[in-house]
């Protein structure tokens, strides 16, 4: 019985590996200007591994100190819907050049959904976003807010890549591994005692 226990705790105990899966555009890359009240974001749907571990795009300035936010959003396919389902924080863009920018949501997310990974800006504030027509699927495109109402291109996608993985594993507790112990240890006392009284016939 002790056997059994302890076999039945290093398989809960025990970690696995978390198999990753990683969608992207390729392809030459394009410069696309955002300015006055647009902010770009890039369309995707989840694959089947639904928590999202890092997204990178590809960002430059064109006025000194360009911050963005980012937010993933459920999208609707002709705008967001509800609150942000992630929110980071604040990120300076001080390069002229582009550069990709990571990000580490770490958020679990619904493969029959579409979502939006949004960067929010200060008006005022202009930069370009790298984006491409390369390998373009439907699933992914860029999408650009500009103040009053969503415009969609969806012959273009942003210069992105998200990496999805299984989400972890919950650990218990301590009270739940005593609640486990306590429930094995009884379950191996009643087989105990069943085998007893068969015995005993």
């Amino acid at each position: 019985m002790g056997a059994l226990i302890m076999a039945l705790t290093l398989g809960l105990a025990a970690p696995s590996a978390r198999a990753q899966t990683t969608i992207g555009s390729t392809g030459n890359s394009q410069h696309v200007a955002i300015h006055d009240a647009q902010r770009p974001g890039q369309v995707f749907t989840p694959p089947t591994n639904t928590a999202l571990t890092s997204f990178t795009v590809h960002l430059a300035r064109t006025t000194p100190n360009l911050e963005v936010t980012p937010s993933i959003y459920e999208w609707t396919g002709s705008g967001t819907s509800g609150p942000p389902v992630w929110t980071g924080t604040p990120t300076l863009v001080t390069l002229l050049s582009v550069e990709p920018f990571t990000w580490t949501p770490n958020v679990v997310l619904d493969p029959a959904k579409s979502y939006i990974f949004w960067l929010d800006r200060p008006g005022g504030q202009n930069g370009v976003i790298a984006a491409d027509a390369m390998d373009v699927s439907p699933d992914y495109y860029l999408a650009i807010y500009d103040g009053i109402g969503w415009v969609s291109y969806p012959t273009f996608e942003t210069q992105f890549s998200a990496t999805f993985a299984a989400p972890v594993a919950v650990v218990p507790t301590l009270s739940e591994w005593a609640t486990i112990l306590l429930a094995l240890m009884l379950a191996g006392g009643a087989t105990l005692v069943i085998q007893r009284r068969r015995a005993a016939v």
